[in-house]
């Protein structure tokens, strides 16, 4: 990573203490001389001065050397999602709940950015899948940092999935949906669906079912070279598909979805001493 110079700001304006959660990152960042800019969301929040405003957080991160996000893990998928690509790294302050992506706290602030401005950091290269295909006669594609997830609609009855892998059959699912995760996603709803837990840096993604028809309740993992393909079977239920839970797309009857890994890629900024384990035992609440 080049020297710091120029920061960018993007925020969930949801949360209750953001305004002085941006005021506390602002200060820091003038104190070290750093410029600041934002994305066109913030602008008008709170007294941010005269800090450059760019439209988009797509073209905030095409202009700035680092981007701190605040706000929890739905804030870090959005921003990844608009980012991925741009080669500039992403660092957390989480002021949501479980915060997996967000590597700190309000109060450790001030410490990161001493660590930033000595360079006492890493770079965390994390992979992302790309989807496309056709829903209906519409082109898809979408990238995703933790998953896309397909899913039955309000009707509480099963629906039936094709996939493939590499063009080889795997199996045909009767099931509530179907988790393809990332090893950033393994933490996320592929973990409640009952998938393992997956190292960051492993070169794989993995295909887990929502509570399956018989025996079919066992995650697949596969080298993140594959290519993997779903096809709708359902005739009459709806089927739903979410791109890292944020973006939703209704599916039919012989829509067909690959998924494999995105060209693009996204970097965190890791501070020594942290590690995913700590993270896990913290956030799992893990004992022993």
């Amino acid at each position: 990573m080049k020297k710091i110079e120029k920061i960018g700001i993007i925020a969930n304006l949801e949360k209750e203490n953001t305004p002085e959660m941006i005021m506390e990152v602002l200060a820091q960042a003038r104190k070290r001389n750093w410029g600041c800019a934002c994305d066109g969301a913030m602008a008008g929040c709170c007294d941010l001065g005269d800090i450059q405003t760019y439209p988009t957080g797509a073209e905030l991160a095409a202009n700035v050397d680092l981007l701190i996000v605040i706000g929890g893990d739905g804030t870090m998928l959005r921003v990844a999602r608009k980012s991925a690509g741009s080669g500039v790294p992403l660092l957390g302050i989480n002021t949501g709940r479980l915060g997996f992506l967000t590597q700190l706290t309000s109060e450790q602030v001030q410490s990161a950015f001493d660590r930033l401005e000595s360079g006492e950091y890493e770079l965390e290269s994390r992979s992302l899948l790309s989807g496309q295909g056709k829903i209906g006669q519409e082109e898809f594609s979408e990238i995703a940092l933790n998953d896309f997830v397909l899913s039955r609609g309000i009707k509480s009855r099963m629906i039936e999935l094709e996939v493939f892998v590499d063009e080889q059959f795997v199996s045909r699912y009767l099931c509530d949906g179907l988790v393809i995760s990332t090893p950033t996603g393994s933490t996320a709803y592929s973990l409640s669906a009952g998938g393992g837990i997956i190292l960051p840096n492993a070169e794989v993604f993995s295909i887990s079912p929502i509570c399956p028809h018989s025996f079919q309740n066992r995650t697949v993992v596969v080298n993140n070279s594959s290519t993997i393909t779903i096809k709708v079977r359902s005739e009459k239920l709806q089927t739903i598909l979410a791109v890292d839970g944020q973006k939703h797309f209704e599916l039919n009857r012989g829509d067909v979805i690959s998924c494999k890994r995105s060209r693009k890629e996204l970097f965190l900024v890791r501070f020594p001493g942290s590690s995913f384990f700590s993270t896990l035992r913290e956030k799992l609440h893990w004992v022993g």
